[in-house]
Formats: structure tokens, sequence, C-alpha cells
């Protein structure tokens, strides 16, 4: 993936109903997750067209998966498969012993997809969140 990529993806996200921040915060903190995880987050391409993107990071502890998205019209055709293969490929480079990955409660439809690459679901864990003021 490249830095230029990025607007698309959030295009990307927006047509699969994907949960995004404002478009200018989006960019700005997927820009700074390329620029440290820059072997690891990859696109698919159709037509000069990006079809499907995943972030894949490392914290230093554990890999993370973040916007796996396929275009609609490229479901279920291997995409999603190769790219997950291709993050989990270049997180091992980096010696991720452990990948973590959230769903979003409004897209559980895709929880079988990754059980079928090995996923589970944390039996002892919830994810929590909270904003920082001063910055949006």
């Amino acid at each position: 993936m490249k830095q230029s990529d990025v607007p698309q993806c959030i295009e990307l996200w927006k047509t699969t109903g994907m949960r995004i921040a404002a478009f200018e915060r989006e960019k700005k903190e997927c820009l700074a997750m390329l620029k440290m995880n820059y072997t690891s987050c990859f696109v698919a391409i159709s037509d000069k067209k990006i079809i499907g993107s995943v972030f894949g990071t490392f914290n230093g502890r554990r890999g993370w998966i973040y916007h796996l998205a396929v275009h609609n019209n490229w479901q279920k055709k291997g995409i999603g498969l190769l790219l997950m293969e291709k993050t989990e490929q270049a997180l091992a480079k980096q010696k991720v012993t452990k990948i973590i990955l959230a769903v979003h409660i409004s897209n559980l439809k895709v929880i079988p997809f990754y059980e079928k690459l090995g996923y589970v679901i944390m039996p002892d864990a919830l994810l929590f969140e909270k904003g920082l003021s001063g910055n949006k």
C-alpha cells in the first residue's frame, strides 16, 4: 500500500458500510499507521481501482488487523483471503506471535470468514475505547 492509496481506501470502506471517522481524521490516522507499518498493509487492485484493503499493524507485542474490506462486487472471490494471507505472512516476518482483530457489532456476518482462517473469539476480553479531548 502507498500513501496515495489511503483516500481511495477510505472511499472503499464507505461503500462497504464500514464505520469510519470523518474523512480527514481517518486519512491522517491511516497515513500514520501506514508510515509505521508499511510492510504489512496491502491493497487489491482491478482496473486501476482499489477493490480491497487491509492494515496489518505491529505494536511491538501483538499484531492487529484493521480495515479489511473488499468491494461488494468482488466479495466471495478469494480477495479477502489473499489480503489476510499476505498480512499474516508480513507480520510473521516481524516475529509476531499473535494477531488480534475486532469485528464491529454491525458486521457479525464476517465471523465465519475469520473462523475459517483460524481466528477464535477471545473468551476473556472485551474491547474498550476512550476519546482524548483535543486529539480529534
